[in-house]
């Protein structure tokens, strides 16, 4: 397996051989379904954790796994290995769905605050933006590999979600620059670098490029009134 460009890919010694059901290839099968396995209790352990890298990389393991042997394999629905495949695949799929579901709420609460707050660790607004920027991390690990965890449409909705969250909190931040009132630019002027970082990161440079050009705008339009 170490020599292998994908530990996965062992099952070949089984599928190839025609008889992975009665010789001894067979033996590479819960081999490989093994290894999925244990990186599953790693994930379920690694969730509460800080270290996004390390659930990353579990995440990626599994999900390789499941679409690897997905190909290789022709498993009756019923058969043992077909049934732990799924197993695994529904477990990982509701660790990273509740994380996923978490998102629009977090981020959401990250635009709810309203008053300017100083930006040092511990404040309210510290605290607010390494919520975020952790659970915009995971869903972008969820992104990467939500197809072979059926995770495709939990991922599009979200998404939406987050879209209408942060259009509506911009509409509302730009408003307030308009305005004039002077002691809530600062505020509005990061609470809107927030939101295209986070754009950035979800929907691209285009969409990001457009909050700053809406922006400017926006000072502008202030700068002549």
């Amino acid at each position: 397996m170490k020599r292998l460009s994908e530990p996965w890919q062992l099952v070949r010694l089984g599928a190839g051989s025609g008889q992975a059901a009665t010789s001894y290839y067979r033996l590479a099968v819960p081999l490989v379904i093994a290894d999925p396995e244990d990186k599953r209790s790693d994930l379920r352990t690694m969730m509460t954790s800080d270290e996004i890298g390390t659930i990353g990389d579990l995440v990626g393991f599994v999900a390789k796994s499941l679409k690897g042997l997905g190909s290789e394999l022709n498993l009756p629905e019923k058969s043992w290995a077909a049934q732990k495949l799924n197993a695994i695949r529904n477990d990982v799929n509701a660790l990273l769905a509740a994380e996923i579901e978490a998102v629009p709420t977090i981020v959401t609460r990250l635009f709810d605050l309203t008053a300017p707050v100083e930006v040092v660790h511990g404040y309210p607004e510290a605290i607010a933006v390494a919520d975020t920027e952790r659970q915009i991390a995971l869903f972008e690990i969820a992104r990467t590999f939500e197809g072979p965890l059926s995770l495709d449409s939990k991922i599009t909705s979200t998404l939406s979600q987050i879209r209408g969250a942060i259009e509506r909190a911009v509409a509302e931040f730009l408003a307030v620059l308009r305005s004039g009132f002077n002691g809530m630019q600062n505020f509005c002027l990061v609470q809107i670098s927030h939101a295209g970082r986070i754009c950035m990161r979800l929907f691209g440079k285009t969409y990001a490029s457009s909050i700053v050009a809406a922006t400017n705008a926006a000072i502008d339009d202030k700068r002549l009134t």
